[in-house]
């Protein structure tokens, strides 16, 4: 995947606990397409989904959310307009001082302003190595979010040697533009955090394409708040892999915990990998009063990104798998996650399973952790008609609906027989997107699934007429089919879905996909 989002939310709600009553949007994210710009709906059992996503329903991808709250600017107008400011906390050495809070010590965040256009602000605290560490930034928390005059704030960690460590952007879950980071911190010492807004970060990072910020440069609301807070292995949501060894008889158990409105905390795994061979090993169940509010129930573990530009994670990753507690050694699902972040099968909710994550072969590095979230709930709508949609005849239609400016759908089936299978999805373009961008984002292999060879081919004249550009064979990030444009309004599109074979050693037989149509 280019790009994924994912929620902590036990961390999200304890913060909203912590900061007296300063919301910050607990949305759910999680992925199995391969896009961070087409969305795909979702539900999610433990709070209410703010964005879609590509994939299963658990949760949703950050996609055609970005073209809403950060439509592309060339990023050459915007250099000159930046001003140098100066001011007193402008610097490492005159940074202001944080009170690091944590659950068992609650506190409020501090607060600042990013005034005028090109302010920056440093921020510093104390950290010790292997503290769990999130740092949060309210903005448009305190406003509306997505809002074009409120901060798009970016931040960036320093070490105690005044390093670069972690970045973020875009927080996890996408719920706003309000950056957020969840690391862990690899010495005793001081650490500075750099707030500014994205306008100023871009002007100083040009080389970073792809990149874009909200408009207007200049913010009305220009106020923030930032806190950082330490989690403990004992906080509800945070599972903390203590290193017992590599089998099944060592897994660490994966609980499913109530918060104190009754609902269920989706869990964050926090892990280290102890050398250069290491297999981590958790057991979860998920719990079958977990709602499905549409689908199939599924699980999806999302890993975070790592590395400087991330959350400072050095890890060397493999591979992680999934198998059921009656046959630990069969595969049902595998990803490379050096390649891909989620795997995401469906799953029987009331049963037993193990995920493995495994290190690759590579010289041991200083960082070495890694934090997986996991959401378990329902899934795209599911084909209905396994044997009727074989032919385009019997294509199975997909609802679009609207989110954040575009209209979209989404899907999710199986190719069974080997690989053999074919499916058939048709779609009608939406009543004013005629002539506008169509994208469509699949994911099978990449998100874990034993299909091998997915490919997706797009149609109109009821399947007879092969659209150019709309053919691709799933790559290991996904499938991301975005260069076409959609026909006159109302005009049906088919979708073909089809793969060369099934993995020997890797069960399941899923795909799920988004469709998004963008307005001319």
């Amino acid at each position: 995947m280019n790009r994924l989002n994912l929620s902590l939310v036990g961390v999200r709600r304890a913060v909203t606990t912590l900061t007296a009553g300063l919301a910050i949007a607990a949305s759910v994210a999680a992925c199995g397409s391969s896009s961070d710009t087409g969305p795909g709906a979702a539900t999610d059992t433990t709070v209410t989904d703010t964005q879609a996503d590509t994939t299963t329903g658990t949760d949703a991808v950050s996609t055609g959310n970005d073209t809403t709250a950060k439509p592309d600017v060339a990023k050459d107008t915007i250099k000159a307009d930046i001003q140098t400011v100066v001011d007193n906390d402008n610097t490492p050495e005159t940074a202001q001082a944080l009170t690091v809070a944590s659950t068992a010590a609650p506190g409020n965040p501090s607060s600042d302003t990013l005034d005028p256009t090109g302010d920056i602000d440093y921020w510093s605290f104390q950290g010790k190595k292997g503290d769990i560490t999130y740092i949060y930034i309210q903005a448009q928390a305190l406003t509306t979010a997505f809002d074009p005059d409120t901060l798009d704030t970016v931040i960036t960690l320093y070490g105690p040697d005044k390093k670069q460590i972690a970045f973020d952007d875009d927080p996890i879950g996408r719920a706003n533009n309000d950056s957020e980071l969840l690391t862990y911190l690899p010495a005793d010492g001081t650490y500075y955090v750099r707030v500014e807004e994205c306008w100023t970060w871009l002007a100083e990072h040009p080389e970073k394409t792809g990149v874009s910020c909200a408009d207007p440069k200049d913010k009305s609301n220009t106020d923030y708040n930032i806190g950082v807070i330490t989690f403990v292995d004992s906080d509800p949501g945070i599972v903390v892999e203590i290193e017992k060894g590599d089998t099944i008889t060592e897994a660490t158990e994966v609980p499913w915990e109530k918060d104190t409105q009754g609902k269920y905390v989706s869990p964050t795994m926090v892990g280290t990998f102890k050398g250069i061979v290491d297999i981590d090993v958790y057991h979860f169940n998920v719990p079958t009063d977990i709602t499905v509010s549409q689908g199939r129930s599924s699980i999806d573990f999302t890993l975070a990104t790592g590395g400087v530009d991330g959350n400072g994670s050095t890890a060397v990753f493999g591979t992680a798998w999934l198998a059921s507690e009656a046959t630990p050694t069969a595969q049902i699902a595998n990803v490379d996650l050096s390649t891909s972040d989620t795997i995401g099968p469906p799953i029987t909710f009331g049963k037993g399973y193990y995920l493995y994550v495994i290190r690759a072969s590579g010289a041991f590095t200083t960082n070495e952790f890694y934090f997986i979230d996991a959401f378990a709930g329902g899934s795209n709508p599911v084909e209905t008609n396994e044997s009727g949609n074989d032919v385009a005849t019997g294509a199975e239609s997909v609802k679009v609906a609207a989110n954040s400016g575009s209209q979209s759908g989404y899907l999710e089936g199986d190719l069974i027989k080997g690989g053999a299978d074919v499916d058939w999805w048709s779609v009608a373009v939406p009543t004013g997107f005629g002539g506008g961008a169509l994208g469509v984002y699949c994911g099978a292999q990449s998100v874990g699934s034993g299909l091998r060879g997915f490919k997706v081919d797009l149609y109109s004249d009821a399947g007879k007429t092969a659209i150019t550009g709309g053919s691709q064979v799933e790559p290991a990030a996904g499938v991301a089919i975005t260069t076409l444009k959609s026909t006159a309004d109302g005009t049906t599109l088919y979708l073909k879905f089809s793969a060369t074979s099934q993995a020997a050693d890797v069960s399941s037989s899923y795909y799920r996909c988004g469709v998004v149509f963008q307005a001319p």
